[in-house]
């Protein structure tokens, strides 16, 4: 007997005992699965590295759940309250800068107004598609009017769960225990295709993405499955290498590769296109990989447990941080409209801003001390200011536009405690200004003023992407 998790929403995780194997009864599990060996497995260790969160407050009927750009310029959500509390049967929408309008949902679910709880997603009409997972219904919002539609699904009881917009035209859709996936066209008209049944399975497929071979790709928890589909509903089945895996969340790529969390061994797992599989251990054990999304910065990012975020490389590379609420469960996590990594804290009713930085900063280096020290310099003197830049993978960064500027401002208070005055931008003697020194590193011959002696400087180190560094100064 195994024990598993198995999400009837993204907020709502129930224990079930099962044994899943195909059930040789039924006729579309004596088909022959596609599968292939394992890559292997990876363990990688956490890296240092940038973020700046910006918390927004929730809905006033919380609490939001999954999270997605939409075509307007706003971040749309779902919102989740479970059991029968009512008072979230909303679709939100939130400006960048914070407001939040709600538009009632046509319905109740089976256990009263709860809410979608499902994705959101753009469909390829302008509009966004969602599940309104407890009234087995496919619902889609115009956001220019907030006009919502919604499409009752023909097999009862299904429980629409994950949603992504496909490569023809359509939407696409799980059914969490209807054991289907669903094509749902733009003007309402619903088709669906089994899936092979996995014998002592409670649950079926949970999200679903379009794949960059024009195929949707999809998780099948209970079974330990990721599971592929053409346009016309022709289905493959890979088992994830990994016993008892819980494949969650799902996003394509930026390799052309499928990514995948793997919520009960705390991996992230890539899947190819021709179904070979290559998995990546997550530090610390326990941590529970949630939904899954490609970054600002070209990396996948995904949700972890009661209080993290993380991120990881297409090589591999793997770091995680402490989200802003401890317990508040990130959930619905996407890339926004502006930019930036947006997701959402279910438990703390929170929706998060991610400045993610394109750059690792390191330094600075000898002679330079960093703050809090005060550096003592002769006015008038050329001072080396070298650091090192990477990408968040490692790897060196060479390239020159990576550099913003180097500024020194005055400060009035000994103590640096003040507000700096007017900047003044660096100059360098003759032509040693910017130098590359190779694997990485910088350096800038920053040319100090005459006019600095008795005073003050900090100085400050701007990178392209808006990373700066700073050093304190005082000149004799």
């Amino acid at each position: 007997m195994k024990r598993f998790i198995c999400a009837l929403a993204i907020s709502s995780f129930v224990l079930v005992d099962a044994s899943c194997e195909s059930d040789p009864t039924d006729p579309s599990s004596r088909e022959t699965l596609t599968v292939s060996p394992a890559a292997g497995f990876q363990t990688l260790q956490a890296t240092t590295a940038e973020v700046t969160f910006t918390v927004f407050p929730g809905p006033p009927t919380p609490a939001a759940a999954f999270i997605t750009a939409g075509p307007d310029g706003n971040l749309w959500f779902t919102e989740e309250c479970g059991g029968s509390e009512g008072g979230c049967n909303n679709i939100g929408r939130m400006t960048t800068a914070g407001e939040i309008s709600e538009f009632p949902l046509l319905i109740g679910g089976y256990y009263g107004p709860t809410g979608s709880g499902g994705p959101i997603v753009i469909g390829p009409d302008g509009n966004l598609w969602f599940t309104h997972y407890f009234a087995n219904r496919i619902g889609k919002i115009d956001p220019s009017t907030g006009v919502i539609t919604e499409f009752e699904i023909p097999q009862g009881y299904t429980f629409p769960a994950g949603i992504t917009a496909g490569p023809d035209g359509n939407l696409w859709f799980t059914e969490f225990v209807g054991w289907r996936i669903g094509k749902i066209t733009p003007a309402g008209a619903i088709t669906e295709y089994p899936i092979p049944y996995h014998y002592g399975c409670q649950y079926g497929p949970t999200q679903i993405t379009a794949g960059a071979d024009g195929n949707l790709w999809f998780t099948v928890p209970e079974a330990n499955i990721i599971a592929r589909s053409t346009p016309a509903g022709v289905i493959t089945e890979f088992p994830v290498p990994t016993p008892d895996s819980y494949p969650y969340g799902i996003t394509a790529g930026p390799d052309g590769n499928v990514w995948f969390t793997e919520t009960q061994k705390n991996k992230i797992g890539r899947i190819t296109p021709t179904g070979e599989f290559t998995e990546f251990s997550l530090p610390p054990e326990g941590a529970n990989p949630g939904v899954i999304t490609l970054g600002p910065d070209g990396n996948l990012w995904f949700t972890v447990g009661l209080g993290r975020i993380g991120r990881i490389t297409p090589a591999g590379v793997a770091t995680e941080f402490s989200a802003p609420t401890p317990n508040g469960r990130p959930s619905g996590m996407t890339l926004g409209p502006d930019g930036n990594l947006w997701f959402s804290e279910y438990n703390a009713n929170k929706i998060i801003r991610v400045n993610v930085t394109a750059y690792i900063l390191y330094g600075f280096d000898s002679p330079i001390e960093n703050v809090p020290a005060v550096n003592t310099a002769k006015a008038g003197s050329t001072i080396p200011v070298k650091w090192r830049l990477t990408d968040p993978a490692g790897m060196p960064i060479s390239d020159p536009s990576s550099f913003g500027s180097l500024t020194s401002y005055i400060v009035t208070n000994g103590d640096f405690s003040g507000a700096p005055g007017e900047g003044i931008e660096a100059t360098s003697p003759g032509n040693t200004g910017l130098q590359y020194l190779g694997n990485g590193y910088w350096r800038f011959n920053w040319k100090t003023m005459r006019s600095y002696a008795g005073g003050s400087q900090v100085m400050v180190l701007t990178l392209e992407d808006g990373t700066t560094r700073s050093a304190y100064f005082k000149f004799n």
